[in-house]
């Protein structure tokens, strides 16, 4: 059983620990899904959390390309350090007996008010063949859900595997996860509470351009120090030959993805381009296929969190919004020659997609926007960075 260290703050997260006090507060037995791509901090959030509460936990972690035999002997030795005071306990021979055996353990247990039962990085341990996916099935559908004191959590980084085997999984898993969590990296509101509690002194906009390099991602945000500027923080853990995470895009692609270099292949081809691709470019441009195959790598980047696919904006009320946004040092006036910048722009748009509908013009920028008779005859609606930082 590894525990999570009491002097890290658990910074945001308000809803998913508002979901977790539910579900420990259940009067029955409850069965959570956690899925988010690596490194956004989902071990990190049950540990902590169940800390908190002051509860022990059961947990077993999977190993990246592990065997059913090694897995097997890690169930062992974390069944024990948990309810066996770490004496040495034979792994079993499947995964029947090994949830036979954590089932007997948790009957001779006494005075916890509910049994939290945590696997993580579940596709690593449900491997093909490893028969721990019908032996979990059989678990909980045999006994936990019969009682009212247990709290099962699987977890995965590979979402598209979680939820297809598990969250909208067919035969005995069918309908029997009774909550779900995405975690997602950072939002700014939550950078600005991980930062004020980890005593890291940045204004608002530096915040803005540390989401914009590391987006959001606690375990990269982990790497932040005390008295560096963001251009600092950068050269040394990105650029410099020694940076953490120089190496993050091959290590992170090759320990979720089975043939991660056309995954990778995307990702480079849509970072060529600001303003991303439609599919059939994007394909190209990665060496891609149409098909099914290309379709799967798509879908497990966009759900994993790595790409987004935009559709054209077609409200019902007759309007489309148009945003323009500026990232600037200070607050920012519309010039005559950027209000026709402008106009061409919108001109454009409305020749391209030939809409009928009224376009209304957004701007969003990093302060404020300068009242001037430009910004009043162009600009429909003001955002300023600040709006950005609340919850």
């Amino acid at each position: 059983m590894v525990m999570a260290n009491n002097e890290t703050p658990l910074s945001g997260r308000l809803l998913e620990k508002q979901t977790l006090e539910r579900l420990l507060k259940s009067p029955r037995s409850e069965f959570l899904a956690v899925y988010g791509r690596r490194r956004v901090g989902k071990t990190f959030l049950i540990r902590r959390f169940f800390e908190t509460q002051g509860l022990d936990i059961f947990e077993m972690t999977g190993r990246f390309q592990g065997t059913r035999g090694q897995h097997l002997q890690i169930f062992a030795e974390d069944l024990s350090e948990a309810y066996y005071g770490g004496a040495p306990l034979a792994p079993p021979a499947n995964w029947h007996e090994a949830f036979r055996m954590l089932r007997e353990a948790i009957e001779q247990t006494h005075g916890q008010r509910k049994f939290v039962l945590f696997f993580d990085e579940l596709p690593w341990i449900a491997s093909h063949r490893s028969g721990c996916l019908p032996a979990l099935e059989h678990f909980w559908n045999a006994w936990c859900s019969k009682r009212n004191d247990l709290l099962l959590i699987v977890c995965g980084s590979a979402a598209s595997w979680m939820l297809r085997k598990i969250v909208s999984a067919r035969g005995g898993l069918h309908n029997r996860v009774t909550a779900t969590m995405r975690l997602l990296p950072f939002s700014l509101a939550e950078l600005e509470s991980y930062a004020h509690d980890r005593r890291l002194s940045f204004t608002r906009r530096d915040l803005v351009e540390l989401y914009l390099c590391f987006g959001g991602v606690p375990h990269y945000l982990d790497h932040l120090e005390r008295g560096r500027s963001v251009a600092q923080h950068i050269d040394a853990l990105c650029l410099h030959k020694d940076g953490a995470l120089r190496q993050e895009f091959s290590r992170l692609f090759a320990s979720l993805f089975s043939d991660d270099k056309k995954y990778r292949h995307v990702v480079r081809a849509l970072a060529s381009k600001r303003g991303g691709l439609p599919r059939g470019e994007l394909l190209a441009a990665a060496g891609l296929r149409t098909g099914g195959g290309a379709t799967t790598i798509l879908t497990n980047l966009e759900e994993g969190g790595f790409i987004t696919s935009m559709l054209p904006l077609d409200r019902a009320d007759g309007v489309i919004t148009v945003c323009e946004m500026k990232f600037t040092d200070g607050p920012f006036t519309i010039s005559k020659s950027y209000a026709e910048r402008l106009r061409r722009k919108l001109a454009v748009f409305h020749d391209v997609t030939g809409t009928k509908k009224a376009l209304h013009l957004v701007f969003v920028t990093s302060y404020e926007l300068d009242d001037n008779r430009y910004s009043r005859e162009l600009i429909d609606q003001k955002i300023s960075m600040d709006a950005m930082f609340r919850s």
